[in-house]
């Protein structure tokens, strides 16, 4: 994770680490619960594409189980 200048000179480095623990750790800390989540999504992806023009207008975003 590349962290910016920007951020560098505007928050501290403990608030920068915090952040990046959270960002790895949002859908769990196992691997299993980490591939479900992506599998999950990547679903929710196919599931989009496959949807008529009409029905993406009714439903913009599709993502399950958040």
């Amino acid at each position: 994770m590349e962290i910016t200048q920007d951020s560098l000179n505007n928050f501290l480095e403990m608030e920068i680490i915090a952040h990046a623990l959270f960002e790895m750790t949002f859908v769990g800390f196992g691997e299993k619960n980490i591939q479900s989540k992506l599998n999950s999504i990547k679903d929710s992806v196919e599931d989009y594409k496959n949807m008529t023009d009409e029905e993406k207008k009714l439903k913009p975003i599709l993502l399950t189980n958040y």
